[in-house]
C-alpha cells in the first residue's frame, strides 16, 4: 500500500464553516486537531433540507463502491491554523512550514475525503523533527484516522 501523503489545501468559506461547526476536536500538549470525516460530511449534506444544498450534495465527496463498501476517492483537505498570539506574520508562516514538513514526514495511510485543521502550539515548534512527527502520529491515531506503517 502506498504510504505517501495525499492532501490538498482546504479552501472555501463553506468548508471551513462545516469543519468548525461539525468537526471533532482532539488535543495534545503541543498540537491540536479538528477533523470532519467524509462520511460525517456526507451525513450533514444529506440532512440539509434546502434546495440549494441538495444541488451540491456530492460536490465535495466523490464516492467509489468497492466490494459492497463505499469509499471516498478525493484527497483529504488540510489547513494549518496559527493565531495572532503566536507572533507576527513571519513567525506564523514559519510555524505553518514546520507543520507541513512534519506532516510530510509522517508515515500514514492516505486519508481520503476528510477536512482537517491542525493547530500548532508554541511548544510544537521547539520540538525536534522526530518529536514533531511522533506528536502528529499519536494525535492522528487518537483521532482514529491513522494506521501506522
Amino acid at each position: 500500500m502506498d504510504r505517501t501523503l495525499v492532501y490538498t489545501a482546504l479552501k472555501g468559506k463553506n468548508k471551513f464553516e462545516r469543519l468548525f461547526r461539525y468537526g471533532t476536536f482532539f488535543s495534545s500538549r503541543d498540537i491540536s486537531l479538528k477533523i470532519l470525516s467524509w462520511n460525517e460530511l456526507l451525513h450533514i449534506k444529506n440532512s440539509c433540507e434546502t434546495n440549494r444544498s441538495k444541488q451540491y450534495r456530492y460536490q465535495d465527496v466523490e464516492l467509489q463502491h468497492h466490494n459492497g463498501q463505499v469509499k471516498s476517492t478525493k484527497a483529504s483537505q488540510w489547513t494549518f491554523c496559527v493565531g495572532h498570539k503566536m507572533g507576527n506574520a513571519v513567525l506564523r508562516n514559519r510555524y505553518k512550514r514546520i507543520c507541513r514538513e512534519a506532516l510530510r514526514k509522517t508515515q500514514f495511510a492516505p486519508i481520503y475525503g476528510s477536512l482537517i485543521a491542525l493547530f500548532p502550539k508554541k511548544e510544537f515548534v521547539e520540538l525536534s523533527i522526530s518529536e514533531r512527527v511522533n506528536s502528529i502520529t499519536k494525535l492522528l491515531k487518537r483521532a482514529g484516522v491513522q494506521s501506522s506503517c
